[in-house]
């Protein structure tokens, strides 16, 4: 296009000189000529043009063509290759998975394993603690068996001698024969001086004693070494002081001796021995319980029923009776039934852990006198003003109890149980006494001692003393013992004296106070007072 232009500019000046020089005619014609030969060559360039427009046209087709048809292959190759990747990845993915769940069940099952191994370790561990355990409780239970057996053994008869008055006259057949009186004085300082000794006794500062020991037999081995070296040979009476003794009288208490030495102080010839060398040297019998006053009575087991009581001469006030656990139990008619079946149910108790101690209480006859008011309303203590009982000795007739203190159905009190708290008593008295529980006296006052030193046993209460007398020490070391066996054997919350009211929490404050208390008391549980 732009090489037709070119011309037709160039041609222009010569059809203009032309037209100046011809015809118009011939202007015309040539002008024709000029336009049909111009338009032959745009047509021709136009040609050329198309031409080369289409094959360029092609070309960028089969370009394009081509770049696509590159494009889709690209593509295609692309798609596949990113396909294989996340197949490759994939499948990496699905290795790596199973490896790593392989790796984990193995760390699982080697946890497990361990678990299982540690497990089994724990069970065995505590197999053999349990067994151990088990082996140390059997080993316990077995040296508490035993012990109890040997405790229990103490409490009866044993190695009983076989033997009569010569056998018993030949046991002193070296002795040496003294002035009878010197005989008789010489006992009677003896007797005193053993009835003094203070090995185990508690002394106040204020000098009051708590007296504690062996008393009965220390006074019977007094009497057997006594009689071994001398003897006051034959005499009608004597006198010395305010005491007549005749050979009758030397006689019954030398057969009495005899006697207790034959059967080694049990079935009852302990307390025969001690009433009757009372009496002879008239050794604190001028108070009125004393037994040698007033006649014994009879041992009926009666079972779980008050009957009528078959009370001896001086005696008759008494007029209801029951037993139980080797104890007699009356009262006069103004006590009702319960107070006496009450009475019975503890000392059945309380001797359920050691039944010996009945036999030796039943032969020692052992008493409660059961009354209402003061214990001076009973015949053998006038005037007695105690208000809730008090306990027996090896030498007198009977303890005492207040009725109106006995928690029972349709007498619900609290504050603590005579019958308990005076029995603990007599039983040292008599029992211990009789067969000499030093295991018992080395320990219960120290333990007493200790328990109020501390603070923990409360001595805020008050007691009925003898005229002129005052609490002290000795009072709250005399009293410990029975009073924390009474809370021992009651076993509930506030009765009496806390923390010692309660078995679990004396066990826990006092641990070797509860293992004197279970050395001769049960642990069963009871129903008291229910």
């Amino acid at each position: 296009m732009k090489k037709s232009i070119i011309f037709l500019i160039l041609l222009l000046p010569l059809l203009i000189l032309s037209c100046s020089s011809s015809n118009d005619d011939e202007i015309n014609q040539l002008q024709l000529q000029i336009i049909e030969l111009e338009n032959q060559k745009i047509q021709q360039e136009l040609d050329e043009l198309r031409k080369e427009k289409a094959e360029e046209q092609a070309t960028l087709e089969s370009e394009a063509k081509v770049a696509n048809e590159e494009k889709i292959k690209a593509e295609a190759e692309s798609r596949i290759a990113k396909e294989k990747q996340e197949k490759a990845e994939a499948k990496a993915a699905k290795e790596n998975k199973e490896k790593a769940e392989a790796k984990a069940l193995s760390a699982k099952s080697a946890k497990e394993k361990a678990e299982a191994e540690a497990e089994a370790k724990a069970a065995k561990e505590k197999q053999e603690k349990a067994e151990a355990e088990a082996k140390a409780a059997k080993e316990k239970q077995e040296k508490a068996e035993a012990a109890d057996l040997s405790v229990r053994k103490l409490f009866a008869i044993q190695n009983t001698i076989d033997t009569n008055i010569e056998n018993c006259d030949s046991l002193f057949s070296n002795s040496k024969k003294i002035d009878a009186k010197d005989f008789f004085i010489g006992l009677d300082a003896k007797l005193r001086d053993t009835h003094a000794i203070g090995k185990y006794s508690f002394v106040s500062f204020e000098g009051d004693i708590a007296r504690n020991g062996p008393f009965a037999t220390w006074v019977y081995e007094m009497l057997i070494e006594y009689s071994k070296k001398y003897n006051p040979g034959k005499f009608e009476k004597i006198k010395f002081a305010d005491i007549e003794i005749t050979l009758d009288d030397y006689l019954e208490y030398k057969n009495k001796l005899c006697d207790t030495y034959q059967n080694q102080k049990f079935n009852g010839t302990l307390r025969q021995l001690m009433i009757d060398i009372n009496v002879l040297l008239k050794f604190r019998t001028d108070w009125p319980g004393h037994a040698s006053k007033w006649l014994p009575f009879p041992y009926i087991d009666t079972g779980p029923k008050v009957i009528k009581s078959p009370s001896p001469k001086g005696l008759e006030f008494y007029t209801k009776y029951i037993t139980g656990g080797g104890v007699i139990i009356v009262s006069g008619p103004e006590v009702d039934d319960g107070a006496l079946l009450q009475g019975r149910k503890s000392v059945i108790y309380m001797t359920s852990k050691i039944p010996e101690l009945r036999k030796i209480l039943q032969d020692n006859e052992v008493r409660i006198s059961v009354f209402t008011g003061t214990a001076g309303s009973l015949p053998e203590y006038p005037g007695n003003t105690e208000p809730g009982g008090f306990a027996m000795g090896m030498t007198d007739a009977s303890m005492t109890a207040n009725a109106d203190w006995l928690c029972r159905p349709g007498n619900y009190d609290r504050g603590g149980d005579p019958v308990i708290h005076e029995l603990v008593h007599t039983i040292n008295h008599v029992v211990f006494e009789q067969i000499n529980e030093i295991y018992f006296y080395e320990r219960i006052y120290k333990i007493a001692e200790n328990s109020i030193n501390k603070g923990i046993f409360d001595t805020g209460y008050s007691q009925n003393l003898e005229k002129g007398q005052t609490q002290n020490m000795s009072h709250f070391v005399g009293e410990f013992w029975a009073m924390t066996v009474e809370g021992y054997m009651m076993d509930k919350s506030n009765f009496k004296n806390p923390p010692y009211d309660r078995r679990h929490k004396i066990k826990k404050i006092d641990p070797e106070l509860y293992d004197l208390i279970t050395r001769y008391f049960p642990t069963k549980q009871w129903d008291f007072c229910e």
